[in-house]
């Protein structure tokens, strides 16, 4: 049982155990190597940091400002939401990369992307989304082999075949 005031939780390494209820104040998440389905999300989190999970990304709260999340082929990333309503209404941040520099891993694809979005990591994915208007900050990794319309508006910085040492 989690301390019901508990803000933020991270969990890494050789956590074996499914987690149960999260504490209904949580606003902070960060799961590395996680092998169990997520519990139901708070309402309350506004950060979500997935590295190396076998989860699926069921249902995100309406909460979230920022997704991370992060995979090492030849594992298969988890899932985005497949619906454009499935996102949160308020996610500014997302962050999908695969851990590689290469192109050979199988690509997964973002079908879906929230037209709140400010700012977008991607790495050994393709993009099957218009990116929306408002993004000010576009990073792409050695693994992001896609040509991408980058037409933004206002002052925004794209930096590409960007590599990534922190992982959050």
């Amino acid at each position: 049982m989690l301390p019901a005031g508990l803000r933020v939780l991270d969990l890494w390494g050789d956590f074996d155990q499914p987690l149960g209820d999260l504490p209904p104040d949580l606003h902070v998440l960060q799961l590395g190597a996680y092998e169990h389905p997520l519990p139901q999300l708070p309402d309350t989190l506004e950060t979500l940091v997935l590295d190396g999970c076998t989860c699926h990304i069921a249902a995100l709260p309406a909460s979230l400002r920022s997704l991370s999340v992060y995979w090492q082929p030849p594992f298969h990333a988890p899932r985005l939401p497949l619906r454009a309503a499935a996102w949160p209404a308020r996610l500014e941040r997302l962050v999908y990369w695969a851990k590689t520099e290469s192109g050979s891993a199988r690509l997964t694809s973002i079908e879906h992307l929230p037209p709140t979005l400010t700012q977008v990591e991607l790495n050994g994915c393709e993009v099957h989304a218009r990116l929306p208007h408002e993004l000010r900050e576009v990073r792409l990794g050695r693994a992001f082999r896609q040509a991408l319309d980058l037409t933004l508006s206002g002052a925004a910085r794209v930096v590409v075949n960007e590599d990534r040492f922190v992982y959050a």
